[in-house]
Formats: structure tokens, C-alpha cells, sequence
């Protein structure tokens, strides 16, 4: 109890009380110090235990719905030029597209390659005209290859521009693999 009168006695006054002697020793500047009996005791006598809280009453949370997956809608030959001339206009729209891989190696990386596009499949493998960029997991673009025709459900992350191997530069779709299988 003797240190925590001391304790409070110095967070009150500021003083310093000496041992050698009975008078207490002022420190310059500060509130003469109280002596020892003159404190009363505190009402509060301190506690180990825990604060207690209100005890919650059990809440139901409803789980949240689970996204619906999304719909990927086919294409005219009309929409999807609108999507090649303005990717970005659609960004995280989602569509059907088929494709013939034209691009494929290690400068494209194991996550991306580059692909003729089209709205549809078509009858032979030149007449998908639209340079595209496609990036997907890379264990679902494990088994594809240069010269795949595919069909992909992609949704559009805007357009991408790329140095290409004869110095210039271009500007494409860039669509996100969401499935892909090759015909």
C-alpha cells in the first residue's frame, strides 16, 4: 500500500518524499508533498477480473447469395466489330468468341497469347480477321497451341498495346479467358 500511496502522492504533487529523514523534501517548483497518513484510501479497490460485457444474444446471419455466374452472350458479326473498334467501351462485359491461335511462345508467356477472332465459328481458319490479346490461367491454357481454332467465354478488359516484332506498335482487344475449349 506504501507504494501506492507514493505512486499518487507523486502523480498529485509532484514531490519526492525522503527516506533518510521525517520531513518530507520539496522538489523546487512543485506542490509541497502530502504525508502518508494524511491520504485517504480509494473507494476503488482494484480488480483482476476480466470486464464483464453484456452477453450478445446469438444473431442469425443470412449467408450471402452466391454470385450468379455470369451469361455470355453470342455475337453478330457487327457487335463484335463494335467491341474490336472500342474495347474499352465494354470492359467486364461477357461473350462468346471463336478463335484461331496465332501467337503462342514464350514472348507471349504461359498466361497470354495473341489469336484471330471472330463472332463465330468460320469455315476456314484465315477468316478470323481480329487481332486479339487473350490472358487466362495458365492451367486453363496448358493444352493450346499455335494454330488451335478455339471457342472461349472471355470477358473484355478494355484494349492493350504491344511493341511488335518489327518495331512497331499496335493496339488490340484484350479479352480474359474464362473457359476455353479447342474444336
Amino acid at each position: 500500500m506504501g507504494s501506492v500511496a507514493l505512486v499518487i502522492a507523486v502523480a498529485i504533487g509532484g514531490t519526492a518524499i525522503g527516506a533518510s529523514s521525517d520531513e518530507p523534501k520539496t522538489v523546487v517548483g512543485t506542490v509541497p508533498s502530502v504525508s502518508l497518513s494524511t491520504l485517504a484510501p480509494t473507494s476503488a479497490a482494484p480488480t483482476t477480473a476480466a470486464p464483464t460485457t453484456a452477453a450478445r444474444s446469438p444473431t442469425k446471419t443470412t449467408p450471402r447469395p452466391k454470385p450468379k455466374p455470369p451469361s455470355y452472350k453470342t455475337l453478330s458479326a457487327r457487335q463484335w466489330k463494335l467491341i474490336a473498334k472500342n474495347p474499352d467501351a465494354y470492359l467486364g462485359k461477357h461473350y462468346v468468341v471463336y478463335g484461331r491461335v496465332t501467337q503462342f511462345d514464350a514472348a507471349t508467356g504461359t498466361d497470354t497469347f495473341r489469336a484471330n477472332v471472330a463472332h463465330r465459328r468460320m469455315p476456314d481458319e484465315y477468316d478470323y480477321e481480329t487481332n486479339t490479346m487473350f490472358s487466362g490461367s495458365e492451367s486453363d491454357l496448358t493444352n493450346l497451341v499455335e494454330d488451335d481454332i478455339f471457342r472461349a467465354n472471355v470477358t473484355v478488359l478494355g484494349s492493350y498495346s504491344y511493341d511488335t516484332q518489327i518495331g512497331g506498335q499496335t493496339t488490340a482487344p484484350l479479352l480474359l479467358v474464362d473457359s476455353i475449349k479447342v474444336l
